[in-house]
């Protein structure tokens, strides 16, 4: 078993932290047991790769991922504003990952290139981070 960099309670603690200054909502009053599935789903991935260290949350609520890979480049998810839904209406014909990479590489800056160059755990998880910041 992989030897935890931050402890579970600070993670949480971080996840805590990191919703309510991008303003997500985690009352699960009102969902559907789908959704609340869901949440909960991203909650242990997001927690998880906290205490791997693999992603940290700063101060202003910014989340820095970064690929758990000998070579790993930081990817720093900014605040999700409107040109991240602009984003996905070029890549709409094209498909749904498309439209995930344009929308990961707006809250990123980096590349849709890049972005799709990603090892597929990577891509997977910067997806989720995705559907958490836009929940």
């Amino acid at each position: 078993m992989a030897e935890f960099k931050v402890a579970k309670e600070v993670a949480e603690a971080d996840f805590e932290r990191l919703c309510a200054l991008r303003r997500i909502d985690l009352d699960e009053t009102g969902m559907t047991p789908k959704e609340v599935d869901g949440l909960a789903r991203m909650r242990r991935s997001v927690v998880k790769a906290i205490c791997a260290g693999s992603l940290v949350v700063d101060d202003k609520g910014v989340a820095t991922y970064t690929p758990p890979v000998d070579d790993g480049k930081p990817i720093t998810f900014r605040m999700a504003k409107g040109s991240t839904f602009m984003a996905m209406d070029p890549a709409k014909a094209k498909g749904d990952q498309h439209q995930m990479v344009a929308m990961i590489a707006d809250l990123t800056g980096e590349t849709a290139g890049d972005i799709s160059k990603l090892a597929a755990p990577d891509y997977a998880f910067c997806s989720l981070l995705v559907g958490l910041f836009l929940a």
